[in-house]
C-alpha cells in the first residue's frame, strides 16, 4: 500500500472528534469539499497544504518533524505526536516488529515535506520557549492607553469619513494614494503622513474607501458607518486589518494575527471563535500579568513560535508593533483585554472589552445662537447620523462641532427631510432651546427647496442604502481562514455518506486523488529504482502504455529510459494518467 492509501486508510479510521479536531487545524482542507477520504488525504498532501500547516508549527515541533521515523514510546519528543498526528503530519504505522510489550507503533509523515522544511539558520534549538524580558504595566496604565487609541482611531476614521464623502480622495494610475493626498488628508487629521498612510490603507483594507477605475479616484463607500456602534466599528477594523496580508503574497494567517498572538502569549490564533470569557489576568497589586514585551523578546518569541515565516517578517515586527498600539489592541506596550480576546477570534467578547474602555455615547448636544450644535462626546448612532444629515461636521476632536447652514438644510430636505421634521429633531435631542435663528434658517432653507415634505423622516443613510455588515459575532471573515463549524459538520457529513473508501487505482485520473497518485508513484519509483508502467496521452491524444526505467522527475518533467531498447523518452507529468509501479523489478547495475 502507498503512503497516500495509507494515509487516506488512516484518517477513515481516525474517530469523528479526531477528524473534526484535524479539519479545525487545517482549514484550507475544506474548500471546496472532497467527496471522499481519499481526495481528503490528496489535498492533505498538496505542497501549499503542507507548507501551510507547517507555518503553524514551533521550532520543536519543526525540527522533530523532519528526523523521523520514531518509536513512539521511545521517541526522546514522544510529547509532540499528538498534536502532529492530529493535524495531519504523522501517520501511524504498524512494525512486524515488537517490543517486549507487544506493541510496534512506528510514526511516519504520511507524505514528502517540501524543500522548505530545511532548518532555518536562525532558528531557535532550545525545546523551551524563550524567556521573555517584561516591563511591569498597571492594568490602569494599559486601559487608559488602549482606550485613548480605540478612541482616537475611531475619531481618525469618522473625520476621513467626512472629507472623502464630499471630496474624493486623488490617486495614482495604479491606484495608490497620492502624495498630495496624503499630505492634505493628515492636515484634516491633525497627523503625521506615516500615520495617515496607516489609515488610509486600513479603511481601504475594510472596504470603507473604494477606488474608482473610470476616475482614478477613492470614494467613501460606506454610507451605514455612522449608524453602527463605536465598539462594531472597532472590531470590524480590527477584523480587516488582522485577516489582511501585511506583505504581498502573504497566507491567510498573517504576521498581523501572528504577532497579535505572541503579544498576547498565545502560540496561534484560534481556529473557530472561543467562547470562554477569559481576558489579561491582572494581579493583586494591579500589575498585568502579560506586561510590555521589550522588542528583542517578540522577536525571540515569533522566531520560536513561528520559525519558517520569522526571517522574512522579523523586519517588518517594529511597524505592526506600533499599528497594534494605535489600533488599541495594546496599551502602553500590554496586551489589553480587548486585544487578547481578538487573539482568540472572540469578537463578542472584544466588543464588550472595548465598549468599557471607550468613552460613553451620549444622547444630548448643545445647539449655541451662532448656529453650531456641539456634542461633548461621541454621540449615539442614530443621533449622530441625523445630525450630519442637517449640518456640516466643522469641529474635530473629543468634542464634534456641527454648523447649520442653508446648504446643508436644503441638502436635508432634498433628501426626504421636512423642516417640521428637522425641527422637532432638534428640540427632541438638544439641551437647549433652539435659537430663533436658526428656526428662521430653517424657514428660508424650506422656501428655498419650495415645499414641505410631509414624508416621513428620511436622511442619506435611508432603508435603501447598503445594510451595514455584522462584524460581531462568529462569522467568518473574508481572508481570515476562520472556518465556522457549520463548515466542519458538512464536510463531516459527506465523509460520512461516501463511506471508508480510500481506494486507490480505481480513483486514478479522477478529481484530486489520480495527480496525487501519479506524483507518488513516480517519486517512488524515482528514489527505489523501480521500473514502472506509464498510461499517458500523447501528442495526438492516444493514450500509449509504456514500460519505462526512470531516470529522474523535476520541473513537471519525467526523464525515462524504454525498459526494451533503452531509449529516452520523456513524460510531462500533466500527460500522465496514472502510474503502475512494478514492484520487484528493481534496476540492476
Amino acid at each position: 500500500m502507498g503512503t497516500l492509501a495509507a494515509f487516506a486508510a488512516d484518517l477513515a479510521n481516525r474517530p469523528e472528534p479526531a477528524l473534526r479536531k484535524l479539519l479545525l487545524l487545517r482549514p484550507d482542507a475544506l474548500n471546496p469539499p472532497v467527496p471522499t477520504f481519499a481526495a481528503l488525504a490528496a489535498r492533505l498532501s498538496t505542497a501549499s497544504c503542507i507548507s501551510r500547516a507547517l507555518d503553524a508549527l514551533n521550532a520543536p515541533a519543526l525540527q522533530h518533524l523532519g528526523t523521523g521515523p520514531w518509536n513512539a514510546q521511545t521517541s526522546p519528543n514522544s510529547s509532540l505526536m499528538p498534536e502532529l498526528y492530529a493535524r495531519g503530519l504523522l501517520l501511524l504505522q504498524t512494525d512486524n516488529q515488537t517490543d517486549d510489550a507487544g506493541t510496534g507503533h512506528y510514526m511516519h509523515a504520511p507524505y514528502v515535506l517540501p524543500l522548505a522544511l530545511v532548518p532555518n539558520p536562525q532558528m531557535p534549538s532550545s525545546t523551551l520557549p524563550p524567556e521573555p524580558v517584561v516591563r511591569a504595566v498597571t492594568e490602569a496604565v494599559c486601559k487608559n492607553a488602549a482606550g485613548s487609541a480605540a478612541d482616537a482611531l475611531l475619531r481618525s476614521v469618522d473625520t476621513l469619513a467626512d472629507l472623502a464623502a464630499h471630496t474624493p480622495l486623488q490617486a495614482l494610475r495604479s491606484g495608490q494614494f497620492a502624495a498630495r493626498t496624503v499630505r492634505l488628508v493628515a492636515q484634516n487629521l491633525e497627523t503625521d503622513e506615516l500615520h495617515t498612510h496607516f489609515l488610509l490603507d486600513l479603511c481601504a483594507t475594510a472596504g470603507l474607501l473604494t477606488f474608482q477605475t473610470s476616475t482614478r479616484d477613492w470614494r467613501w463607500a460606506a454610507p451605514w458607518w455612522s449608524e453602527l456602534e463605536r465598539q462594531e466599528q472597532w472590531v470590524g477594523l480590527i477584523r480587516s486589518w488582522l485577516s489582511s496580508p501585511a506583505t504581498a503574497g502573504e497566507p491567510a494567517l498573517t504576521s498581523r494575527a501572528r504577532l497579535l498572538s505572541v503579544v498576547a502569549g498565545r502560540p496561534a490564533c484560534a481556529p473557530v471563535a472561543v467562547t470562554s470569557s477569559a481576558t489579561t489576568s491582572v494581579s493583586p497589586s494591579g500589575i498585568t500579568s502579560a506586561g510590555a514585551l521589550s522588542l528583542n523578546s517578540v522577536v525571540e518569541s515569533y522566531l520560536w513560535n513561528h520559525p519558517r515565516t520569522a526571517t522574512a517578517e522579523v523586519a517588518a515586527l517594529p511597524e505592526l508593533l506600533t499599528h497594534l498600539e494605535w489600533l488599541g489592541l495594546t496599551g502602553a506596550g500590554a496586551c489589553s483585554c480587548a486585544g487578547d480576546a481578538a487573539a482568540r477570534n472572540d469578537w463578542l467578547q472584544a466588543a464588550s472589552a472595548v465598549a468599557q474602555l471607550l468613552p460613553a455615547a451620549i444622547d444630548r448636544f448643545v445647539i449655541q445662537g451662532d448656529l453650531t450644535a456641539i456634542a461633548p462626546g461621541p454621540l449615539l448612532p442614530h443621533i449622530a447620523a441625523q445630525l450630519r444629515c442637517v449640518s456640516v461636521v466643522e469641529g474635530r476632536g473629543p468634542a464634534g462641532i456641527f454648523r447649520f447652514s442653508e446648504l446643508s438644510l436644503t441638502a436635508a430636505m432634498g433628501a426626504g427631510m421636512s423642516a417640521e421634521t428637522i425641527l422637532n429633531f432638534l428640540k427632541r435631542y438638544s439641551s437647549t432651546t433652539v435659537p430663533p435663528s436658526l428656526e428662521f434658517l430653517i424657514a428660508e432653507a424650506a422656501r428655498a427647496q419650495r415645499t414641505l415634505a410631509p414624508t416621513p423622516t428620511q436622511c442619506l443613510f435611508a432603508p435603501q442604502q447598503p445594510a451595514p455588515p455584522h462584524w460581531v459575532g462568529d462569522a467568518p471573515w473574508p481572508g481570515s481562514g476562520v472556518v465556522l463549524l457549520e463548515e466542519v459538520e458538512a464536510q463531516l457529513a459527506l465523509l460520512r455518506a461516501a463511506g471508508k473508501n480510500t481506494a486507490g487505482k480505481n480513483e486514478a485520473g479522477q478529481g484530486e486523488v489520480g495527480p496525487a497518485l501519479v506524483l507518488e508513484g513516480v517519486r517512488r519509483a524515482v528514489a527505489c529504482g523501480l521500473k514502472i508502467r506509464v498510461h499517458a496521452v500523447n501528442n495526438v491524444g492516444v493514450t500509449e502504455h509504456v514500460t519505462a526505467v526512470p531516470v529522474s522527475f523535476s520541473g513537471g518533467l519525467l526523464l525515462t529510459r524504454l525498459a526494451d531498447t533503452g531509449a529516452p523518452r520523456r513524460f510531462s507529468i500533466h500527460r500522465i494518467q496514472s502510474v503502475d509501479v512494478l514492484e520487484g523489478e528493481e534496476l540492476r547495475g
